[in-house]
């Protein structure tokens, strides 16, 4: 699909809705907890669940804000995941599915790309006999579909 720069800037704005209010609670957990005289102290089991607890949070929302996003998104997450010498661990254990299983396009989607990407407007039953539209795999920036050309009955693999 083309992406208009009114749907990059919704994206942006939504990465940024998911983003300001999960780094306002960091910085409230932060001075909370250096200004509180009865806060747990640094390295107690207390203060390592509250942060904990944030990390959770922050965690579950990314992954349904990347799950909505998908491409570019899914591939920082993908990143986030593999990096636990980075990251606290609530936010790797909950992405690294990202990994190894994308959830698959829609129909109308994948429609929709073959027939303006690759076969130039013309429509997927013009051009193919058969057309899986359950994908084989499904990835970050593309699925492969198992299809069958229509002019010499090959069969064929494509991944968009």
């Amino acid at each position: 699909r083309e992406v208009t720069l009114s749907a990059r800037l919704a994206r942006v704005s939504q990465l940024w809705g998911w983003a300001l209010p999960t780094l306002t609670r960091y910085y409230a957990l932060a001075a909370r907890l250096a200004l509180t005289p009865s806060a747990p102290a640094k390295g107690t089991e207390e203060r390592d669940e509250l942060w904990s607890q944030l990390h959770r949070q922050g965690a579950v929302e990314l992954a349904a804000l990347i799950d909505d996003l998908r491409g570019f998104y899914v591939k920082t997450g993908q990143f986030i995941a593999t990096r636990r010498d980075l990251f606290p661990p609530e936010y790797t254990e909950r992405l690294i599915d990202l990994t190894d299983s994308v959830p698959p396009l829609e129909e109308a989607v994948v429609r929709e790309v073959v027939e303006r990407e690759l076969l130039g407007g013309a429509s997927i039953e013009s051009a193919f006999s058969s057309f899986d539209m359950d994908p084989l795999g499904s990835a970050s920036i593309a699925q492969v579909h198992k299809a069958r050309l229509r002019k010499d009955g090959g069969g064929v693999s494509g991944a968009k």
